[in-house]
């Protein structure tokens, strides 16, 4: 960091005075030390922004002076691949592959004592509107300071995060593994271990108080889209942005959620009426378009349908462009208490996290289910979101139900984006052990795939579904998937994005998401 790495290199300098007029060669090795330093921390900040070109530039010029240094190159390495993904997005292959062959030069070098690296790129230092709108939304919460928190945001704190401990180290430590957490999009964990380093006494570095700001505002983000936002809630989300705007004024995005919590303020709530118990013991949560079933507090239920209500909303909007009307049928919510009581009452193993049911006649839906977990510590995240994207999707595609790999790949983009990521690190191991499927394939499939290849279902899933969104927009995916469950797919790809055959998006996907076609 920049207070840190200047402290150090006042030392060298003086000590260097001391000793008198030093060799001509150790004068240069601490200027080449200096602009080692430099460059690396430019780079992470041009990361931090967003800025990947910017990163690769500045890394490039003084490659001259590392003599192999493994942080330096696995720096470089995570500045080409971002790089790389932005200008396939941009549909600028040609550069593309200039700088692919530098990243395949650069992955044949040995790193020694370099650890397995980090993730390849980091995220924006400033939230896309998406986000505040609660569309692939990292979640995020500050268990620091929930003693203070409404219950409305008490309830969504991820309670492995909540029951986590601290080691009493000094502030660099601390510093570390939040560094460490933040290139790994962690930011819940990484705004604790800021915050701990905070608290050890001593200056953070603009870099850390930007990372520490960023990481709150995911906080500030998450609580406005799962909580009840009543005048305790507003206040405790207010001063979160203060502290950001204190934190990092760069970070000028606060004032857009302050904008947006305001507006939030002022819109009337979803209203939930709770019974029960009803003939089998359940309480009950009921909302417009959701009924939960649970033995849960009512503030978690309440939070649940209100939840189901939002993202059913969002999902209406984005993937079928229109306001939602009244479900004839509501659809069934049933939280249940832990994985044992949710295998025991659905038949499904206790690994999964929750699933959604249908009941279908002749292309009616004749009722909507979805079973959870509440022991799971994405419940209302992550799993309720995901579920709930189902249950939009199906039948309302003209009637139609789209095919699995698409179902699940907008499912999953209905999660945080650090969840999201955690699939699409996958894609370049996957590729290199052969396990991934032709595109033709996935999109030609009519089911799940054998469980051994799940895990790259899922990840190409989410992949190709991203890779055509950012191609034209969600509105015009779903369109792409309703002409080819009415025709063929291969005629839709071309009317919809112009390509002549699953090859030619092959190759554009492969480069964009694992590197080399």
């Amino acid at each position: 960091m920049v207070g840190r790495f200047w402290s150090v290199s006042w030392i060298l300098v003086a000590t260097t005075v001391l000793r008198g007029e030093p060799p001509r060669d150790r004068l240069q090795a601490v200027a080449d030390t200096l602009a080692v330093q430099t460059a690396m921390h430019m780079a992470r900040e041009h990361l931090l922004h967003d800025r990947p070109a910017e990163a690769v530039a500045v890394l490039e010029k003084h490659l001259s002076r590392i003599d192999g240094n493994a942080k330096y190159l696995t720096l470089l390495r995570d500045a080409y691949r971002a790089y790389i993904k932005r200008l396939h997005l941009k549909n600028d292959h040609a550069k593309a592959r200039v700088y692919e062959e530098h990243l395949r030069i650069l992955e044949g070098k040995a790193m020694p004592n370099e650890a397995k690296p980090l993730d390849s790129s980091l995220a924006p230092a400033e939230l896309p509107p998406e986000l505040l709108l609660g569309e692939g939304a990292n979640r995020a919460a500050d268990s620091n300071r929930r003693e203070t928190a409404s219950p409305q945001a008490r309830a969504i704190v991820d309670p492995a995060i909540q029951q986590a401990s601290f080691d009493q180290q000094e502030k660099e430590s601390f510093l570390k593994r939040a560094e460490e957490l933040f290139h790994k999009r962690q930011y819940l964990a990484a705004g604790q271990f800021y915050e701990k380093a905070s608290q050890s006494g001593g200056a953070l570095s603009q870099l850390d108080k930007e990372r520490w700001a960023y990481c709150k505002m995911f906080r500030v983000v998450e609580v406005l889209n799962q909580a009840a936002l009543d005048e305790a809630t507003f206040l405790k989300l207010q001063q979160e942005l203060n502290d950001v705007k204190k934190l990092a004024p760069r970070l000028t995005y606060a004032d857009k959620v302050l904008a947006e919590l305001k507006k939030r303020k002022k819109a009337a709530p979803i209203p939930v009426q709770h019974s029960g118990p009803d003939e089998n013991g359940w309480l009950i949560a009921e909302s417009e378009n959701f009924v939960v079933y649970h033995n849960q507090p009512r503030d978690i239920a309440g939070m649940a349908a209100r939840h189901a209500e939002r993202t059913r909303t969002r999902m209406f909007k984005k993937w079928l462009d229109r306001e939602p009307t009244p479900w004839k049928r509501k659809c069934e919510i049933y939280l249940h208490a832990d994985a044992q009581a949710y295998s025991r009452a659905t038949g499904v193993p206790q690994e999964s996290p929750g699933h959604s049911s249908f009941y279908i006649d002749n292309g009616r839906i004749l009722g909507r289910r979805i079973d959870l977990r509440c022991d799971n510590a994405n419940l209302l995240i992550a799993v309720l979101p995901h579920e709930t994207t189902h249950a939009v999707l199906t039948g309302n595609l003209d009637g139609d139900t789209p095919p699995r790999w698409a179902d699940e790949g907008i499912a999953v983009l209905s999660e945080p984006r650090e969840l999201i990521d955690g699939h699409l690190r996958k894609l370049p191991d996957l590729k290199r052990s052969g396990k991934l499927f032709r595109i033709g394939q996935l999109i030609e499939m009519p089911d799940y795939p054998d469980p051994r290849f799940i895990d790259a279902f899922y990840a190409q899933s989410v992949a190709l579904v991203e890779f055509l969104v950012h191609k034209k927009g969600s509105r015009e995916f779903t369109l792409f998937i309703t002409d080819g469950l009415k025709g063929d797919f291969r005629s839709s790809l071309r009317k919809h994005y112009g390509y002549t055959d699953y090859q030619q998006l092959e190759a554009e996907w492969t480069r964009a998401y694992c590197g080399t076609p």
